[in-house]
């Protein structure tokens, strides 16, 4: 085999390996971990350290994920509470356009009004109304006037019914209804019935009067039968005098015991005008 010729380039590789410094030695730190295919090749101090590393990056990665869903969740509030504030005022603007727009329109109701007043103002002081306003004597009439007679209630009673009549008008009516049982009943005395009677004995002694027959008398118009006796209608009296002093008539004739009465005296006791037509029931 011819030997091999040394070129250029296999000097120069030679000379470069020559001023190359010696390799270092290889130090292990204790830092560095080994790879190694046995198990039993790893040192347990390491894997200690190992594992005692990865426990810690666990702990803060599992902390740093809390504190990120923590502040997710603040997040989340602040952004509701904004959505919140945003309807509220938007509410708020609402409101303010809606008292913007009555006030406007309140504005102009006044105004509206003030012309009105004025308009009526001018009315009246070219129309002047009357002070007293005077009720015509022809629409109250009927109401004072009795049914019977035509004539004025210068003394009314009024019955159960609600109707309404002068006292010598319903004096007559009972007394022919009285007459008329009378003749029926000729034992019949109201004035028997009411006679004095020992004391304790007047309540059985209406329930004897109650069996025996009684008059019945009756409204003339409705002819509703009547067991109590008529009231006096006191205003329907004076409203009878007020309409006969604007129409200038006077009673005809007087009350019995007004011409009797004094100064500084009660009036003389008026006697009943039905008694001799109803009982008068005994008290309780």
């Amino acid at each position: 085999m011819p030997p091999v010729r040394e070129t250029r380039q296999t000097k120069v590789n030679s000379g470069s390996k020559a001023n190359q410094p010696p390799p270092k030695p290889i130090v292990i730190h204790s830092d560095v971990i080994e790879i190694s295919d046995s198990e039993d090749d790893v040192p347990a101090a390491s894997l200690k350290r190992k594992s005692s590393l990865v426990l810690s990056l666990e702990r803060n990665v599992k902390k740093l994920k809390e504190e990120n869903q923590m502040h997710k969740n603040e997040e989340k509030n602040l952004k509701a509470e904004l959505a919140r504030v945003k309807k509220k005022l938007e509410k708020a603007k609402h409101e303010t356009e809606a008292i913007k727009n009555d006030k406007h329109n309140l504005a102009a109701q006044l105004v509206r009004s003030q012309s009105e007043v004025i308009h009526l103002q001018s009315q009246v002081s070219s129309n002047p109304v009357p002070s007293k306003t005077c009720l015509p004597i022809s629409e109250i009439e009927d109401d004072v006037t009795c049914e019977i007679c035509t004539m004025k209630m210068w003394t009314p009673y009024i019955l159960e019914c609600g109707h309404m009549y002068c006292q010598c008008c319903l004096q007559d009516w009972f007394s022919t209804t009285l007459a008329q049982h009378l003749a029926a009943h000729p034992n019949y005395n109201i004035n028997q019935q009411q006679m004095q009677m020992p004391y304790g004995m007047e309540h059985y002694m209406h329930l004897f009067a109650n069996t025996m027959p009684q008059p019945k008398y009756t409204c003339p118009s409705c002819r509703e039968e009547l067991r109590n006796p008529p009231i006096e209608a006191f205003n329907v009296k004076s409203i009878v005098r007020a309409v006969a002093s604007v129409e200038g008539e006077s009673s005809p004739r007087k009350e019995t015991g007004s011409s009797s009465r004094r100064k500084g005296k009660a009036p003389a006791v008026r006697e009943d005008p039905w008694s001799g037509f109803f009982r008068k029931k005994p008290k309780a």
